[in-house]
């Protein structure tokens, strides 16, 4: 290999850590705005593994995905593999040229998403890799019904 294509090679994995990067501080960003004030990028590995790329508060782990090429089954078992058994878990991506992460498309586990009363009519798909039913929905959706979950439980 040349120092030319190694360079190359290098700045463009370089490129990629940036955008994904950027696009987990967007997220946390999205939450701090929705009052998930704790939210925050997991740099650190707790326990030998790291918990998705952002950590909002315990139970939840999310990754997130700023890349042109869609991988979705490698990214669902990333994120099961990352996560604690019990964590409700998602797979967020950023939808080219849209700043609204809201409007970004989101991955949850159907059975998290109809317990907690999710539209039944909401699109799914089945995951190989996970041998599990996942919802997609808007990530706004998500924030939304996780939002009315925690105000039904402090009231």
């Amino acid at each position: 290999m040349t120092d030319d294509v190694a360079r190359t090679l290098s700045s463009r994995g370089r490129s990629n850590r940036n955008k994904g990067a950027q696009a987990e501080r967007d997220v946390c960003r999205y939450l701090w705005d929705r009052g998930w004030l704790d939210a925050r990028r997991m740099l650190e590995r707790v326990h030998g593994k790291q918990p998705g790329d952002v950590w909002c508060f315990d139970g939840v782990s999310i990754e997130v995905k700023n890349v042109k090429n869609s991988s979705w089954p490698s990214w669902r078992s990333q994120a099961r593999m990352a996560a604690d058994p019990n964590d409700v878990v998602m797979v967020v991506r950023k939808k080219a040229g849209t700043t609204d992460v809201g409007r970004w498309t989101a991955h949850v586990t159907a059975t998290d998403w109809f317990r907690w009363g999710g539209n039944p009519q909401t699109k799914t798909t089945w995951c190989e890799r996970t041998a599990e039913l996942w919802a997609v929905v808007p990530f706004a959706h998500v924030v939304d019904k996780i939002n009315e979950l925690h105000e039904r439980h402090n009231r």
